[in-house]
């Protein structure tokens, strides 16, 4: 029996469990839609994204390349609910060549992308003697704990050659938790709100640009205040 085969019976079985006749007209077809659908939904469960990077190209500069409404679908794990969006992606061409990316936003499970911010550019900031940062802010809805979305978000880390030479010092890409709705953490791991986002007018700008009326959990301060107090003058926006 085939994988979709096996799907099709379950199907058939959880309309019956639920009262339903699956012979009847208007669902004798519902179990081979539901595998056909299912087997897309999952079919990237045992994809490695650096396979993905396939359509590599030469573009001729050095300046950021802005992908953007890259259409996504996932499936919550909890509840088989699918979900469906889009995601912008922006990166720098190494020595000219650039490559598709619109084959890695694929199955994110448990975490749905709300909204996506502007992009900045803006100089580097704790060890300025680097190129500019490329800085941007999204929201996500997730079923994850946030010590289980710190260990997706250092995953995907890895997976773009993310290497830890020194602190604060030039990465591929950084991704960090600022926020994790209301609740404050204080772990060894992960500190919620994120310590120095306050200080950092390249994080507050992108993040407010998504809520403007966001504020210091369980404080009554607003992260507007602390980005009003902070100089702006060397944050560019991209798009």
């Amino acid at each position: 029996m085939t994988q979709e085969e096996r799907i099709e019976q379950a199907v058939y079985q959880l309309l019956e469990a639920v009262g339903e006749n699956p012979d009847r007209e208007g669902l004798l077809d519902t179990p081979k839609r539901v595998a056909k659908m299912y087997a897309e939904m999952f079919s990237g469960l045992d994809k490695d994204p650096k396979d993905e990077f396939t359509a590599v190209f030469s573009e001729g500069h050095k300046e950021v390349v802005l992908v953007k409404d890259i259409p996504f679908h996932s499936m919550c794990e909890h509840h088989l609910v699918p979900f469906y969006g889009v995601a912008h992606v922006a990166y720098l061409p190494s020595n000219g060549r650039v490559t598709g990316l619109s084959k890695l936003v694929g199955n994110l499970f448990q975490t749905k992308l709300v909204s996506v911010s502007s992009f900045y550019e803006t100089p580097a900031w704790g060890m300025t003697e680097q190129d500019d940062f490329l800085n941007v802010a999204a929201c996500l809805e997730t079923e994850l704990g946030a010590l289980e979305l710190l260990d997706e978000c250092q995953r995907i880390e890895k997976e773009l050659d993310r290497v830890r030479h020194e602190h604060w010092g030039p990465r591929t890409i950084d991704i960090d938790i600022l926020l994790y709705g209301e609740d404050r953490m204080d772990l060894e791991r992960l500190r919620v709100p994120h310590p120095y986002m306050d200080q950092r007018a390249f994080v507050l700008v992108p993040l407010l640009e998504i809520d403007p009326t966001l504020s210091v959990p369980k404080e009554s301060k607003t992260y507007q205040k602390y980005l009003s107090q902070l100089d702006q003058s060397e944050i560019k926006k991209i798009s």
